[in-house]
Order: C-alpha cells, then sequence, then structure tokens
C-alpha cells in the first residue's frame, strides 16, 4: 500500500490555494525548509494570558517535548504540507502559541490564538494515556479503540488553526450527531474533500511505519457516549469515513 502524493497536493491546491500570491508563496517555500521555519509562526517561549485569567508558560520541557513532536509532525507529508499552508497564510506579526495547560483535552483557541495541549495526558514516548482513547469501525462493523497521540493532537489543532485563518471554518454549532459539530468533522474526516485531515495524516502515517490503519470515528468518542449510540450513526457516516481510500494506491 502506498500513499497517493500526486493527487493529494493536486487536492490540497484546490482547496487551500485560491489567491494567485498565496500560490507564489507557497511554491517558493521548499518541502525541506518547512520545518526550520516553523519559528516564525509558532512562539513557544513567551507567556500566554488565556481568556480565564490563568498564565501558560512552557517549561523548558515542555518545550523539547513540542519540538520533538514538531518533528514528528513534519515528517509526515500531510503534516508537513499543513505547515506549509499556514507559513503562507499566518501574519509573522502574530504568531501562533503552542503551550501546555492543565485542563482536559486539547484546543485551538482562536481568542488566545493559540493550539493548548494537556502534556500530561501522554507518556514520554507521545502515545495517550490509558483513559484517553479514540473509537475506529472494524472490518465486522463493530467499536474499536484506539490511544491518542501527541503528533495526531498537535496535528489536529494546528488543524483547526489553518481553517481559522484561512477563513474557512465550518459551522461550530453543536448539532447533535456523533461529529459534535461540521468543523470536527471537516478536521477528522475529508469532508469537503479537504485532504489536510486527522484520516489521511493518520493514514500517511501508517504506510510509513507499516501498522494497519484505523481511521477515528466521531469526535463525541470513548468514554462518554455509548457504544449502542455511535453504533447507529455508521450508516451515514459511511460516505465521511470513506473519504481517504482515494489516498491509497494499493
Amino acid at each position: 500500500m502506498n500513499f497517493n502524493r500526486e493527487l493529494f497536493l493536486e487536492n490540497v491546491r484546490k482547496i487551500h490555494l485560491t489567491d494567485s500570491e498565496e500560490m507564489v508563496a507557497y511554491d517558493a517555500i521548499p518541502d525541506t525548509d518547512v520545518r526550520k521555519r516553523l519559528s516564525e509562526i509558532i512562539e513557544l517561549d513567551k507567556t500566554l494570558i488565556s481568556y480565564k485569567g490563568k498564565t501558560l508558560s512552557n517549561l523548558a520541557t515542555h518545550k523539547e517535548t513540542f519540538n520533538r513532536a514538531l518533528d514528528n509532525v513534519c515528517s509526515n507529508v500531510v503534516g508537513n504540507t499543513m505547515f506549509k499552508l499556514l507559513l503562507v497564510k499566518v501574519s509573522r506579526a502574530r504568531k501562533i502559541h503552542l503551550v501546555n495547560y492543565d485542563e482536559d483535552g486539547s484546543l485551538f483557541s482562536p481568542k488566545d490564538y493559540a493550539v493548548k495541549i494537556n502534556l500530561s495526558l501522554y507518556d514520554p514516548g507521545g502515545v495517550g494515556i490509558p483513559s484517553r482513547q479514540y473509537y475506529y469501525i472494524k472490518e465486522d462493523g463493530t467499536l474499536g479503540t484506539k490511544l491518542k497521540s501527541l503528533n495526531g493532537s498537535i496535528f489536529h489543532e494546528f488543524c483547526h488553526g489553518l481553517h481559522d485563518v484561512s477563513r474557512t471554518t465550518a459551522d461550530k454549532t453543536r448539532d447533535g450527531t456523533i461529529w459534535f459539530n461540521k468543523e470536527e468533522l471537516r478536521t477528522i474526516t475529508c469532508f469537503n474533500h479537504d485532504p489536510i485531515c486527522d484520516h489521511v495524516f493518520d493514514l500517511c502515517q501508517s504506510i510509513t511505519n507499516g501498522t494497519p490503519f484505523h481511521p477515528r470515528y466521531s469526535h463525541n468518542g470513548w468514554p462518554s457516549r455509548k457504544e449502542c449510540d455511535l453504533l447507529k450513526g455508521i450508516t451515514e457516516s459511511q460516505k465521511f469515513m470513506d473519504g481517504w481510500r482515494e489516498y491509497m494506491i494499493a
């Protein structure tokens, strides 16, 4: 199994580069330069005053962990391309903060212009602790679980950031589906054929590592939703769940 890099990059251009100036700027950045240039748009050092009034700042160990994760995300063509788009679209006058914080989960905060990650939810290797899992659909139609990863969480939140800076954020109104809202659906799946998403990032990672690919199913995940409720949504969700297949070459 191989990754269809040519189709991936073609669709990225169609969806994310509609402005001629952005196209020129994007083409001027060598893929090999993306990781080296992330300090132009990502801030790891300055203290962040959050909307709740807490002071958030990274210790040296936090910055080391984040830098290792950024290395890993950029080693994946999907992650590297996402950051290449952000290098074109993010203003150097206002960098995106990447900070450790002590609340549940992770998020991109437009108000703070920050990706907030609770590093205590991952082991030293970046694997989510056992209480942090995602559902996926097995071949027999039942649900399985997989541990989240720091690399995946950072990719996911910066993907929200890409939508925000591009002003293409999908509807965030909670809609009662297993996906929570259309923005989460877009960020996780190939909704509207956008290849910058969790499924394609994870597919590329699985091909590289030679490991089974288990596309995440739902945003309202384990253990907050009963399996029986999630199973009811599989048929309706299948049109979103299979989008990654066009980027796979047997």
